[in-house]
């Protein structure tokens, strides 16, 4: 009996800590903040203004009232847009209940391919077009702030992703083209393609406008050491899909690592080496393994090539 209560006890924890996890949207700057993704589902970006919120994807089904409640902290006012990275269900599971309370759904739609059904997986599942679509960038000024969104030109993580900036608090949010300390997830079913992330993520680096901010200094006669002064990539935040926020000097550096491995891919083939060889060779190199999903990208990367030649 004993053993049951402690499982029941330490069941009721885990279950406690998961809603805990999804109970607080983080700042990351005045306006802007972001919930960290539960379990299947993704990170939900929250621009907060006079004239309602805006959310950048939405939480699962099931985590809309918990998330909900964790907005009403941060203000009294109502979701009124919501902008979709891509279709990806964990992306736009909270859909559905923005839709039926009124807030306007925006994403870029994705064409449908010759002799593709208006399904988004082999269930069957109805693909979740957006209410509005739009073509290659739209602007929204909700409360007067800047709101850019860009559909990404080349097929990346899907074949219709989408960027969301807001130039005036240095926010990028990314959807799953980029998570840090890993190499890129591909849907290839879904449209997506390795070799065009790399075009895709060049376009997104440079929409991003850098200028120097004026960074307060001690005052004279003060003992405080001045804070290390961060170079203007650190200072862009980046929102991605999924795990913590980061900043647009990682994405670049992700971007350099991909190239590096991408050039190993391409000289293995021209080596005759297998595909097998080439994943073995990555996998020993530190600068390569350091990285979360290393054997599938570069899989992806040395088969795409492979019929390129």
């Amino acid at each position: 009996m004993k053993h049951v209560l402690l499982w029941a006890i330490l069941a009721a924890g885990a279950g406690f800590s998961s809603t805990a996890a999804l109970s607080r949207f983080e700042k990351v700057t005045e306006r802007f903040y972001y919930l960290k993704s539960g379990e299947g589902a993704a990170n939900v970006g929250a621009l907060v203004t006079e004239d309602g919120v805006l959310l950048v994807d939405t939480p699962s089904a099931k985590d809309v009232p918990v998330s909900l409640e964790a907005l009403k902290r941060l203000t009294p006012r109502p979701v009124r847009w919501v902008i979709s990275t891509h279709e990806h269900e964990d992306h736009t599971g909270g859909n559905s209940y923005f839709l039926e309370h009124n807030a306007a759904v925006i994403g870029s739609r994705q064409p449908l391919r010759p002799g593709e059904a208006e399904t988004a997986n082999d269930k069957g599942s109805p693909r979740k077009s957006p209410l509005l679509a739009f073509g290659r960038e739209m602007r929204l000024f909700p409360g007067g702030i800047e709101v850019r969104v860009m559909a990404v030109e080349h097929p990346a993580h899907t074949a219709a992703d989408v960027i969301v900036l807001i130039p005036s608090e240095r926010v990028l949010q990314i959807g799953d083209l980029f998570m840090a300390g890993s190499y890129p997830e591909i849907d290839m079913v879904g449209g997506g393609s390795p070799l065009g992330w790399f075009d895709a993520m060049k376009r997104v680096i440079e929409a991003v406008p850098l200028a120097k901010p004026a960074i307060p200094q001690p005052k004279p006669g003060t003992s405080a050491a001045p804070e290390e002064e961060k170079t203007l990539e650190e200072l862009v935040a980046v929102i991605p899909g999924h795990g913590p926020a980061s900043n647009l000097r990682e994405v670049k550096d992700l971007l350099e690592s991909a190239q590096r491995l991408r050039n190993e891919a391409g000289r293995a083939i021209s080596a005759k080496r297998t595909r097998d060889a080439f994943l073995t060779s990555v996998s020993l190199t530190p600068s390569f393994s350091a990285r979360k999903n290393l054997d599938l990208f570069a899989a992806q990367l040395y088969e795409v090539l492979s019929h390129k030649k």
